[in-house]
C-alpha cells in the first residue's frame, strides 16, 4: 500500500509539472486567438500594415515566403551590427518558421543592410514582391551623417527592418512607443504590440493577396 501512495504521488507531481510547462503555452496561445479576432486589432493591422500600397486599389497582404538572408555592406557602425542581430533573435520566433540569418557571401543574400549611404538625404528601405505578393528581396540605406544619435540609429534602424517584413505604414493611432507611430520618440521600442502585428502578418490566418476586405472578415466580435 505504502509503494502504491507513493507511485501516486509521483504521478500527480508529475501531472502538475507538465500542467507548468505545458498550460502557459496553451493560455498565451488561446489569448493570442481570441485577440487576431477582435475588431480594434483587426482594424489597427489593416491600417499598419495592407492600408499603404502603391496601387490605391490593391490593399493586400504582403510578406516574405523565404528565409531572410542578411549581407552587411560597408560595416563602419559595429554597434548597429550588434543590436541587429540581437533584434534578429528577437523577431525570428514571429515569422512561422522563417529564419533571419547573417551573411558573410553578398551572392548569398537576398536582403543588404548598408550603414554608410552618405549620399542619401535621408534613411531609406526598399522591398520588393512578386505577383504572387511575396516579398524576395530587401534592401535598408542608413545615413550615419544625418542620424548622430546612437539611440535614434538604433531605433530607425529596428523600424526599417520591421517595415521592410511587409507592407507596412505609419499611424498615429498606435502607442507613441510603437515603432509603427509616425512621430519620433526616445522612447520608441518594439512594443509587445508590434510583435503581435508581425505575428499575425506571419500567421497562417493570412495569404499573401488578401484584401483588406478579407482580413477585416476575420473579425469576430
Amino acid at each position: 500500500i505504502t509503494s502504491i501512495f507513493f507511485c501516486y504521488l509521483r504521478g500527480m507531481k508529475l501531472m502538475y509539472f507538465l500542467l507548468l510547462i505545458l498550460l502557459p503555452g496553451f493560455v498565451f496561445t488561446q489569448n493570442l486567438d481570441s485577440l487576431f479576432g477582435t475588431k480594434e486589432f483587426i482594424n489597427e493591422f489593416a491600417e499598419l500594415e495592407i492600408k499603404q500600397h502603391l496601387n490605391k486599389k490593391d490593399r493586400v497582404v504582403v510578406r516574405w515566403n523565404t528565409d531572410i538572408l542578411i549581407f552587411i555592406e560597408n560595416d563602419s557602425l559595429p554597434e548597429l551590427k550588434i543590436e541587429l542581430l540581437n533584434f534578429v533573435k528577437e523577431v525570428e520566433p514571429l515569422l512561422n518558421g522563417i529564419k533571419i540569418k547573417i551573411v558573410s557571401d553578398k551572392g548569398e543574400s537576398n536582403y543588404i543592410i548598408d550603414f554608410s549611404k552618405v549620399y542619401f538625404y535621408e534613411n531609406k528601405y526598399w522591398n520588393w514582391w512578386d505577383s504572387e505578393h511575396n516579398i524576395y528581396k530587401g534592401f535598408i540605406a542608413l545615413n550615419p551623417r544625418i542620424t548622430f544619435n546612437k539611440k535614434e540609429r538604433i531605433t530607425i534602424l529596428k523600424e526599417m527592418f520591421i517595415f521592410s517584413l511587409g507592407n507596412s505604414a505609419h499611424s498615429n493611432s498606435v502607442s507613441a512607443e510603437s515603432l509603427f507611430n509616425s512621430s519620433y520618440s526616445s522612447k520608441k521600442h518594439f512594443t509587445k504590440k508590434d510583435a503581435q502585428y508581425i505575428q499575425f502578418l506571419y500567421s497562417d490566418k493570412l495569404t499573401p493577396g488578401m484584401s483588406t476586405k478579407e482580413v477585416k472578415k476575420m473579425i469576430i466580435k
